[in-house]
This record gives structure tokens, C-alpha cells and sequence, in this order.
């Protein structure tokens, strides 16, 4: 029989992993010495440590290769690991692919981030008082924002309103802070006439505005990038921020499913400084 250190050199692992190879109950020595406590292993067992190096290396864990070893169909068991182990790193590689992909696109746009914002272009415009029918309540997540404009406009139908053309819809964030769950958004639509209040929804006389306005095609994305913009342009001109920014939706999800026909306004109350 081989000592350990022995057994070590001649399946090329370490005395270390044999140990814990033991402790996972996948390789007991053939005898333990009751006096010195030395371990002994025989030839056979370095077919064993082969088996189980060549598993690891193939991405199975060691509690799957242990129930392997002690399978009664050690070919089955091995064959249906694999296949696991398998659509697991395929899984892993479509992941690492999509964000490659994600790491390419981020640094062309990256390159192209201030020829892309000298695309977007900043006014400053007053909006004229509108009536509208608001809507606010606090979401699980920014994409149930479609489910308040359900909500409204299913509270609203009873009634017939007449809406302003060109439709003005707004959606106004009112967090402090920008949170991922649980954000506070408030819908709202221009309306012509005089209507009661229903059980959620609000009409209400919103005063003129002075904004500064920019507007994007396309997806929602391009927000942050038009954020900044129009924030510099707002240093840059002599102006400060005097409420809360909003969206106009001029062409949104409700009325075509294509992210690249989206038209979207971002409106950002400024006051002279």
C-alpha cells in the first residue's frame, strides 16, 4: 500500500484536496494506522482520483461526483450529470454571450456618447395651463407604469371626456431619489371640459410652465444621456431647476408596440437664477 505523500506524487494531488476528497466521503483511505494515524491507499484508488480530478474539470461539483461513485449504475448516473452539467454551462455561456455583447455595445456608444448627445437638441418653451385627469400611485416597478394608464383611462371612460389635440399624457416621478422598487408615479392627460372625480382619479387646472424641453425617438433607454443634456444646458443658460421633470408621451407603448417609433418629450421646470 501507498503512504499518502506517496499516493499524492503519483495522481499529481495535493495531500490537502486528498484530505478533503476524504471528508466529502468520496476517497477513504484502504487503512488508517490506529497509532500514528497514517493513511495508506492502494493502486486501484489512484483509477478513483483520476475519475473524480477529470469530473471536476469538467465542471461537476463534488457532491455530484460522489453520487456518482456510489451510484449501482455508475454510467447512468454519470451520463445524467453530464447532461445537467451540460445545460448548466450552456446556460452560462448564452449568459457570458449577452454580455459580451452588452460590453461591445457600451463601448462603441461609449465613443460615440458626446456625438450622440450633441444630437439631442434643448429648448426652453412654456407649456399653457391644461385641465387634466391625474392619476398617482406607487408601483412595484417602473414597467407597471402601463397598468396606471389603464387604470385612468377605465376610470375615466364612464364620463365621455374630451381630450385635448394633439393629446398631451404625462408621467411625473416624484421620489426624491431614484428607487428601483416601489417608485411614486403620477399619470396624467390633458382634457377639455368639466368632469367629477372618480374613485382614484383626480381632475385638476395645472398653471403654465416654463420647461426645458428635449425630445428623443426611440427607446427609453436614451434618458439618462438626455438627463445630462438637458441639465448642462440648463447650467450653461442661465436657469435653474423649479419642480419636478416629466414626460410627455407624444407616440408611446399604448400606441405602437415598436421601441423605435416611440416619441417621448422630457420636460424639466426651470426659473431663471
Amino acid at each position: 500500500m501507498l503512504k499518502i505523500g506517496e499516493f499524492s506524487k503519483l495522481c499529481h494531488v495535493s495531500v490537502r484536496m486528498l484530505r478533503h476528497f476524504e471528508e466529502m466521503g468520496l476517497l477513504l483511505p484502504e487503512r488508517v494506522d490506529p497509532f500514528t494515524g497514517y493513511r495508506y491507499y492502494t493502486a486501484s484508488q489512484l483509477t478513483t482520483v483520476s475519475t473524480i480530478v477529470s469530473l471536476q474539470r469538467m465542471g461537476l461539483s463534488l457532491t455530484a461526483i460522489g453520487e456518482i461513485l456510489e451510484s449501482s449504475s455508475t454510467s447512468q448516473a454519470l451520463e445524467t450529470h453530464i447532461e445537467a452539467c451540460y445545460q448548466k454551462k450552456l446556460k452560462e455561456a448564452e449568459k457570458l454571450q449577452v454580455q459580451l455583447w452588452q460590453l461591445k455595445a457600451a463601448g462603441e456608444r461609449l465613443r460615440r456618447k458626446e456625438e450622440i448627445m450633441k444630437n439631442y437638441i434643448v429648448v426652453a418653451k412654456e407649456l399653457p395651463s391644461c385641465q387634466v385627469a391625474s392619476l398617482r400611485d406607487t408601483l412595484s416597478t417602473y414597467t407597471e407604469e402601463g397598468r396606471l394608464w389603464e387604470k385612468l383611462h377605465a376610470e375615466i371612460a364612464p364620463q365621455h371626456p374630451k381630450f385635448a389635440t394633439p393629446p398631451f399624457s404625462t408621467a411625473t416621478y416624484h421620489d426624491a431619489e431614484y428607487n428601483e422598487a416601489n417608485p411614486d408615479v403620477e399619470v396624467q392627460v390633458s382634457v377639455i371640459g368639466s368632469y367629477q372625480d372618480t374613485g382614484h382619479v383626480f381632475f385638476k387646472k395645472l398653471p403654465a410652465r416654463l420647461v426645458a424641453s428635449v425630445t428623443f425617438t426611440g427607446a427609453y433607454d436614451q434618458i439618462t444621456d438626455v438627463n445630462i443634456t438637458a441639465m448642462r444646458w440648463i447650467e450653461e443658460n442661465g436657469y435653474r431647476t423649479n419642480g419636478t421633470m416629466f414626460n410627455v408621451y407624444h407616440v408611446g407603448p399604448g400606441d405602437t408596440s415598436e421601441p423605435e417609433k416611440w416619441v417621448t418629450e422630457c420636460c424639466f421646470p426651470i426659473a431663471a437664477k
